[in-house]
């Protein structure tokens, strides 16, 4: 048990969602999480609004920085001041980076590669943003709303073509998002409060970006991030760069879809944080809930539909194949038919993981960040890995299990995990939805959990399932059913 003073810290603690994709070892997760604990406590004009409650169904954008400066609905109005925000933010950046140059011994010399934290000479070229939202009577209907998109000019004059890339990728997210959670999460609509995303057209620019006063996890340890706020008038700001290492390089359309599930990971972390009665996560939230259904939701698939705004339906709980293999790695690679019955120690188990909270959370972060070996390391390095695969798979077992055996009991955890579960810890209020008060329930509980990831995950991380019509029937008929549920 903690003792107070420490659980206060932890509480008052407004934590960022941070992407980190599959494939990065236990110290570059811990490295991302300082940074990006650091962002969530530094990002200068940093804070979040109270939601809304069902997605407006009207496309648009334009580009805000000609609007009327007193345009009459909400939307717009918020949009006006989070560019007037965002553009105070570039002007105090490029002035820091202007300054760190000028610092730089004359004749020097950057390495070859460059280092990302260190400043290089070309940090005193401006950087720029076109900003692009639905509002503005100039523009054309290219972002949909709630969205407020900031592109990088990079130099060919194409950013209103990459806004409509990114628009499409936000508006398909939020509109699948709401379709399916809106009624049993009891979403707000965010149609009356813009929702920020940054986008920049390299990691060097963000590099640059980052080391001129803009504290954030490195592209070394995450591929994106989410910075939440406790501003009213906007969500927080969501940041992303492209992976094209070659600076001079324009946008191209295939690194703009690259990015699309990480763009729906961190999005889907914006969209949950906007729909909490507070900002960021806290001792009452659940990590493995937050990271996994944010994995859940970027495993997507989508088919030809003209009666959607840019002609594709998506369907979330995609299997993600990565995931599938780490969770197989827990222990699981051996296990057949003949052993289908034997309970398997996972280590981390699931129930550890499904019980876990944010200061256990942290605590390994701390372990990891500390270096700690041996076995406590090793347990550390568990838990928190654990907690992106095992999540991801808990969440698919809740919604998909013999034809929806869970999906009622999910949709009540997850509108208690937007509501921080009213105070409770995460644990607590998830053995209370499931009716998990035994051990006996538990090793029941596990053993389901077990056979799915078995007979139902493991299958298809023998090929790419969106090749396997049969299986990618099942997953969206199971969505339509849970929509219909909804």
């Amino acid at each position: 048990m903690a003792h107070a003073s420490t659980h206060e810290f932890f509480s008052s603690l407004r934590l960022p969602a941070v992407c980190l994709r599959t494939g990065a070892c236990a110290s570059a997760l811990s490295a991302l999480v300082a940074a990006s604990l650091l962002a969530s406590v530094a990002q200068p004009g940093d804070a979040l609004p109270q939601g809304g409650s069902a997605p407006a169904s009207q496309p648009g954008a334009a580009q805000g920085e000609d609007a009327d400066p007193m345009p009459k609905d909400a939307y717009s109005r918020g949009a006006l001041e989070t560019i007037r925000e965002m553009k105070r933010l570039i002007d105090r950046t490029n002035g820091i980076a202007k300054e760190n140059v000028a610092k730089l011994p004359a004749g020097f010399k950057p390495k070859d590669p460059p280092d990302p934290d260190a400043t290089h000479p070309d940090d005193a070229k401006p950087c720029e943003f076109e900003f692009f939202y639905n509002g503005d009577s100039k523009g054309t209907k290219i972002v949909p709303r709630p969205y407020l998109l900031a592109i990088q000019k990079d130099g060919a004059k194409r950013t209103e073509s990459y806004a409509e890339s990114f628009g499409e990728i936000f508006g398909a997210l939020f509109r699948t998002f709401y379709e399916r959670y809106s009624k049993v999460a009891g979403l707000r609509a965010l149609d009356t409060t813009p929702v920020p995303v940054w986008v920049f057209r390299s990691q060097g620019q963000y590099e640059r970006w980052r080391r001129s006063g803009n504290p954030g996890p490195s592209t070394s340890t995450a591929g994106a991030f989410y910075s939440g706020t406790e501003k009213n008038n906007r969500s927080g700001f969501l940041f992303l760069w492209l992976q094209d290492p070659q600076e001079n390089k324009s946008f191209t359309g295939d690194q703009i879809e690259s990015i699309r599930e990480t763009a729906w990971h961190e999005g889907t972390h914006q969209l949950m944080d906007f729909n909490s009665p507070g900002r960021g996560f806290d001792l009452t939230n659940s990590p493995w809930m937050q990271e996994g259904f944010a994995e859940y939701v970027s495993g997507y698939d989508r088919l030809l539909d003209k009666k959607q705004p840019d002609g594709w339906r998506y369907f979330f709980g995609l299997p993600q194949i990565d995931r599938v293999k780490a969770v197989m790695a827990l222990g699981l690679e051996k296990v057949d038919h003949s052993t289908m019955d034997e309970l398997i120690e996972l280590k981390p188990s699931m129930r550890e993981i499904a019980t876990m909270s944010y200061l256990e959370f942290w605590t390994a972060r701390a372990t990891l960040e500390s270096k700690v070996g041996g076995a406590e390391g090793k347990k550390a390095s568990d838990l928190f890995s654990g907690t992106y695969s095992i999540g991801w798979a808990l969440c698919h077992f809740l919604q998909h299990y013999e034809e929806g055996k869970y999906r009622k009991q999910f949709h009540d955890w997850l509108k208690s995990e937007l509501n921080k579960h009213s105070g409770e810890m995460p644990g607590a209020m998830f053995e209370k939805i499931f009716g998990l008060d035994s051990d006996d329930k538990w090793s029941d509980f596990q053993l389901e959990f077990q056979e799915h990831c078995v007979s139902t995950l493991r299958p298809d991380q023998k090929k790419r399932i969106r090749r396997d019509t049969k299986l990618m029937e099942k997953y969206r008929k199971s969505f339509e059913e849970a929509v219909g549920q909804g």
